[in-house]
């Protein structure tokens, strides 16, 4: 499906391009940083894609691990520190 945002309440619906097609590797977490909304956390598998300018740039952090991340959770004392839960469940 992808990822997708709303500027008017849901009212209208934009998707935001990431670096991989959904139907690749789909988007299984998102995160926006508290007081940066335009900083979009997107993780899919074992990556986490981070841009700083709404979609239109992206890096990748790849985890070293085999499990996916299933979500991410961003401190709220402190926003530069993010939680990744893995699901163990599935490799």
């Amino acid at each position: 499906i992808g990822l997708f945002r709303s500027v008017n309440g849901g009212f209208g619906w934009e998707e935001i391009k990431t670096l991989i097609p959904p139907e690749a590797l789909p988007v299984s977490a998102v995160a926006l940083h508290p007081s940066r909304p335009q900083t979009i956390f997107v993780a899919a598998s074992n990556q986490v894609h981070r841009s700083d300018d709404n979609g239109k740039e992206w890096s990748v952090l790849i985890l070293d691990t085999p499990f996916g991340v299933s979500r991410l959770v961003i401190d709220p004392e402190d926003p530069n520190i993010m939680f990744a839960v893995l699901n163990t469940a599935t490799r």
